[in-house]
């Protein structure tokens, strides 16, 4: 049983790989559509492709998965374009990640719960997700040294 004692189970689905995580973040609350439409516009006209996105409600924090292979040169970009702002931003890397793509079965929000309790319980970084409340489906991005730990302890889950 999982940590919750809640019956579910999951399906892990492919993972991916050679990705990097890009993480903006604003100091002070700041949720702004605007800004998160420049970055990803930002990237658009990189043609790096945004695999992933996960924001902060309130903060306006970002995080985008890119291919691990135009990471420095959005970091970059990002550097220049947000150079006026060096107080309030700060930009982190991380490309030893994966994401884990997964669907729950036991209820939209009941499922989730005991997704992240078991990844909680086993020890499990999760640095971002990004959640289909509807179909039950996370797309979690956790170190890549921790993929076959989180695995097994989904599969174990229920």
């Amino acid at each position: 049983m999982n940590a919750l004692a809640l019956p579910c189970r999951t399906e892990i689905l492919p993972t991916i790989r050679d990705i990097s995580l890009v993480t903006v973040r604003r100091r002070g609350l700041f949720n702004s559509p605007e800004f998160t439409a420049h970055l990803l516009t930002l990237a658009g006209n990189l043609s790096i492709p945004v695999l992933m996105i996960s924001q902060s409600s309130a903060e306006g924090n970002l995080c985008l998965v890119i291919p691990r292979h135009d990471d420095q040169l959005l970091l970059s970009k990002l550097y220049d374009d947000l150079r006026t702002e060096p107080a309030t931003i700060t930009l982190t890397l991380a490309n030893d990640v994966i994401v884990l793509n997964v669907m729950t079965q036991g209820g939209q929000f009941d499922g989730l719960a005991c997704l992240f309790a078991t990844l909680e319980s086993a020890g499990i970084e999760v640095l971002a997700s990004s959640c289909g409340i509807r179909q039950g489906g996370v797309s979690i991005v956790i170190p890549g040294t921790q993929e076959w730990q989180a695995v097994a302890a989904l599969r174990h889950m229920g």
